[in-house]
């Protein structure tokens, strides 16, 4: 097991919008199969054309890189330019382009102005 200080991790993933996550402190298993994010954990998908900026905060965030999967049992906060959702407990599959919002739902949503 590394033990990091301040990670920041990139994922470039092809045609898909690049994807980073920094954290106070983060555990990377021998094998890098597994890397568990600890302490104010931010990530960020960058805007697209036809996405705005997506931001994820929580306290936990474990990644397995190779499966595209990312989860966590701990408070998670979802924003983007027009809806902000919390919950407890999360289960992103980045290549199914799923999330799964495990407990205490609650969202909110602002449609854009209209130009």
């Amino acid at each position: 097991t590394t033990h990091l200080e301040a990670p920041r991790y990139a994922s470039f993933a092809g045609q898909r919008p690049e994807i980073t996550i920094v954290s106070n402190t983060a555990l990377v298993s021998r094998e890098g199969g597994t890397i568990d994010f600890n302490g104010n954990v931010r990530t960020v998908r960058t805007a697209t054309d036809r996405q705005s900026e997506l931001v994820l905060t929580t306290e936990h965030l474990r990644v397995i890189p190779d499966d595209h999967i990312a989860y966590t049992d701990a408070e998670v906060t979802i924003e983007d330019a027009n809806t902000k959702l919390t919950a407890v407990g999360l289960e992103l599959n980045d290549q199914a382009k799923t999330v799964q919002l495990k407990s205490r739902v609650r969202g909110t949503y602002v449609p854009p102005k209209k130009k």
